[in-house]
């Protein structure tokens, strides 16, 4: 209902990844820093006006059972309350985007290295079994043809270094009789130590992070198809200008307006 009333003010509920209700009258949106502006624009628009609020205050706690405690218990208990609030919804977030969300609360400080370690585990396990639902579907429409195949062409594997080309002899990879792709390079977004979800091998030149986001800019990456047989060998620059850079910057937030 909520995506509902969001959407006739105006909001892109694609790119809105959660909503909130910390307090009475406040709903808080969780979306991508790239979206800030737009959306408090948007909000504004429709008469609805962003606020500051800091759910883990404790003198926002307004139910009257807490009354009696100090100012420290309140802070404890709104810290806890928060830290509920997201765990419930992470899973609910999509995938692959709720793992970067899991690893931006807990820089923040918002979820524990326990909480952290059981969502990635979580979302790796769905991610297996979304990949084994779609490989068995494959394999259920499998139907054959009397077409002949076109002949096999060559893949060509080649990095490059500081100075030259380096490349391996043509090589032609047939499965079946159908000619597969052997390698594929792409530019990445993914940052140091990161990979991608696949059983492909993958070798990767790690670019720079974009500021104020949690996504790096300018790298490389090389996947080669387990099928390919043939002996091949990586040749990665080994005085490379990227580098890894500090997570200096959230790129997620949680805006909120009163209602």
């Amino acid at each position: 209902m909520q995506r509902k009333n969001l959407r006739a003010l105006g909001v892109d509920n694609g790119r809105v990844l959660d909503i909130t209700y910390p307090a009475k009258t406040i709903i808080g949106l969780l979306v991508h820093n790239l979206y800030v502006d737009e959306l408090i624009q948007t909000m504004a628009t429709a008469g609805v006006h962003h606020i500051t609020y800091d759910p883990q205050d404790g003198a926002n706690l307004t139910n009257p059972e807490y009354d009696h405690l100090s100012s420290e218990e309140k802070n404890q208990i709104a810290i806890t309350k928060h830290n509920h609030r997201l765990n419930r919804a992470l899973p609910h977030i999509r995938l692959p985007v709720s793992k970067t969300i899991a690893l931006f609360f807990h820089t923040k400080g918002w979820i524990t290295d326990e909480q952290l370690t059981t969502h990635i585990a979580f979302c790796d396990e769905q991610i297996q079994t979304q990949r084994n639902k779609k490989h068995k579907g494959k394999q259920s429409t499998t139907t054959t043809s009397t077409r002949t195949p076109p002949p096999a062409k060559p893949a060509v594997a080649s990095t490059a270094t500081d100075n030259q080309m380096d490349t391996t002899e043509d090589m032609p990879v047939t499965v079946d009789g159908n000619t597969n792709t052997a390698i594929f390079i792409t530019e990445t977004w993914l940052l140091p130590n990161a990979s991608l979800p696949t059983t492909w091998a993958q070798y990767h030149v790690y670019g720079e992070q974009v500021e104020n986001t949690f996504r790096g800019q300018m790298g490389i990456t090389l996947l080669i198809n387990p099928r390919f047989q043939p002996s091949y060998r990586i040749i990665t620059r080994q005085h490379s200008t990227y580098h890894p850079s500090i997570h200096s910057h959230a790129p997620f937030h949680t805006h909120l307006w009163r209602l």
